[in-house]
């Protein structure tokens, strides 16, 4: 399991990599409000200038599309 989310899903690391990319597969899975949470903490631990805060606004901006609301 832990391969395949590697792979697809760009999980390279434990810690604030793993966390990018755990959002997104939970976004791939569906599970919308359990991804916002991981981007969410993500967002809150991230420097001002972190290169990841765009892939997190990005995937905030994927669910809310998915859910609608974008």
């Amino acid at each position: 399991m832990y391969e395949i989310l590697k792979s697809e899903h760009g999980i390279k690391e434990i810690g604030r990599t793993s966390l990018l990319g755990l959002g997104k597969f939970l976004i791939d899975m569906g599970k919308f409000n359990e991804a916002g949470k991981y981007f969410h903490r993500l967002l809150s631990s991230l420097p001002n200038n972190h290169p990841d805060i765009a892939d997190c606004y990005h995937g905030l901006g994927e669910i809310d599309n998915e859910k609608g609301k974008y």
